[in-house]
């Protein structure tokens, strides 16, 4: 799993190749390998879910990535991204993302 996470030219992912590989090590530690994907969903699911949803919502239509583009130019929301990815803050709904997205869009 680890591999399927990391895109090899921008070591993107790294960080979660690293958490993961120190899931598994603990589960071989305590002898349970079972519980390093449960121990992992609990961990990130939710978050690799999130995102797949902003990657089919954002990346399916050039005039939704514009959209993106423009959108995650503000300073404010590059904050609250980097406290989501940091585990600093709770994740919003898909909705609320895309009505905030429009909103902003739409207001200029």
């Amino acid at each position: 799993v680890g591999s399927e996470m990391c895109i090899r030219d921008r070591y993107e992912g790294i960080y979660y190749v690293m958490k993961s590989a120190n899931i598994l090590a603990n589960a071989i530690i305590k002898d349970d390998p079972e519980s390093y994907e449960k121990e992992w969903k609990k961990n990130y699911q939710k978050r690799f879910d999130f995102f797949q949803k902003l990657q089919k919502l954002f990346l399916s239509y050039n005039f939704m990535t514009n959209i993106m583009l423009k959108f995650f130019q503000r300073k404010k929301l590059q904050q609250s991204a980097l406290k989501y990815w940091e585990g600093k803050t709770s994740l919003p709904s898909i909705n609320h993302i895309f009505y905030k997205t429009i909103k902003y869009t739409f207001s200029k």
